[in-house]
């Protein structure tokens, strides 16, 4: 705070030059998306969506991502889609009292692949699937139209190469369910 009062004063005295005063900015403006993001990190609560068949529980993570514990409510299964922050998905599994058995991957990035290993090593046994060989512990290439279940979830696997090459989304269903499914 010292330093940025220094530089407001001198750059309004001008001792200190132009390129200074864009120096100045760039760092305003930094602080600022750092106080932005901060704000929002602090506001960004975890929130629950329950229907009869499966529970979701959405999971802020980082600064602007959300991981998501899928549960399967007959079996107290769970999967975690884009675990990279494991200690709050470790956390959301123990309040909820679920077992949980897979790691969803969506892509290869830190910012969604990132915990995987760590989650791994947390938890051992867990099956990692995503649909690049990039992703971090993955045990299980998937592929467009690969089906796996949680539990008694359905899980269909589709290849969706927008954001990368191997993006993956995940279209959850319940047999003779009525509930909408849910798509990670």
């Amino acid at each position: 705070m010292f330093f940025r009062s220094l530089l407001v004063n001198a750059c309004a005295v001008g001792v200190l030059g132009a390129a200074t005063a864009t120096a100045y900015s760039c760092v305003s403006v930094r602080f600022r998306a750092q106080t932005a993001a901060l704000i929002h990190d602090l506001v960004r609560k975890s929130s629950v969506v329950d229907q009869a068949n499966m529970k979701v529980e959405l999971l802020p993570a980082l600064s602007d991502n959300y991981m998501y514990l899928l549960i399967d409510k007959d079996s107290k299964e769970a999967a975690v889609v884009d675990p990279v922050e494991p200690i709050k998905v470790i956390e959301a599994v123990r309040k909820h009292g679920v077992r949980l058995t897979t790691v969803l991957t969506t892509h290869h990035h830190w910012d969604h692949a990132g915990g995987n290993e760590k989650m791994v090593r947390l938890m051992p046994g867990l099956k990692v699937y995503g649909g690049d060989e990039r992703v971090d512990a993955l045990t299980k290439k998937v592929t467009h139209s690969t089906t796996l279940k949680v539990g008694s979830l359905n899980i269909k696997c589709l290849f969706t190469p927008c954001h990368t090459t191997g993006h993956i989304c995940y279209y959850v269903t319940k047999e003779n369910s009525t509930e909408p499914p849910a798509v990670f």
